[in-house]
């Protein structure tokens, strides 16, 4: 698959998660609002890391992959642990968010996996690293004779290809906690698709 290709196929993704968003309700209290607004964060980044390649910004899109990681693991640890008492300290600013590995580690008690707790274990070394400027990321800005992005288009395509499902997995999580049969059935199709 050539860059190209998997720019088009994210941008793809992202349009018809749009369209099978579009319209949903919710039961509109706050606990659903806010597992909404993580999509709607997780949505935003992935858009911004598909602009940011089209323009030749490929540091920032490494950037932007923990942020839309953490987004993820929020949301989807809300829309499965979360609950009005939660939701009220968020909105007021007063909740203390568990560690993310401990987030990772409730939630795939709660999927019955491991699929979060080997993500943040293969990688928040080098997400934290990315995003906040560190050795991996300052070993990106160069190659032997020049300051310059040196990310190659393979990992663009795998970055691409990894925040893609991240987003449709918030998204799935917010489905099965509002309990939209129709969104549920969309992201499943996408996620496989």
């Amino acid at each position: 698959m050539t860059l190209d290709e998997a720019l088009e196929q994210a941008r793809n993704k992202l349009d018809r998660s749009f369209e099978l968003m579009n319209g949903l309700e919710g039961k509109g209290d706050l606990l659903d609002k806010l597992v909404a607004s993580y999509v709607l964060l997780a949505m935003e980044h992935h858009h911004a890391m598909i602009i940011l390649i089209e323009n030749h910004r490929r540091i920032s899109v490494a950037a932007l992959v923990r942020p839309q990681f953490e987004a993820i693991v929020r949301g989807t640890w809300l829309a499965f642990k979360g609950d009005g008492v939660i939701a009220s300290e968020i909105g007021a600013g007063l909740h203390k968010w568990k560690g993310i590995r401990k987030m990772c580690t409730q939630i795939d008690t709660f999927i019955e996996g491991k699929t979060f707790t080997e993500i943040v274990d293969t990688n928040i070394d080098a997400l934290h690293s990315y995003t906040h400027g560190g050795t991996h990321m300052l070993s990106r800005c160069m190659n032997d004779n020049d300051i310059i992005s040196s990310f190659t288009d393979n990992e663009m395509i795998e970055i691409l290809s990894a925040t893609s499902v991240n987003m449709l997995m918030m998204i799935l999580a917010f489905a099965v906690k509002a309990d939209h049969e129709y969104l549920k059935k969309g992201i499943r199709a996408e996620i496989v698709g």
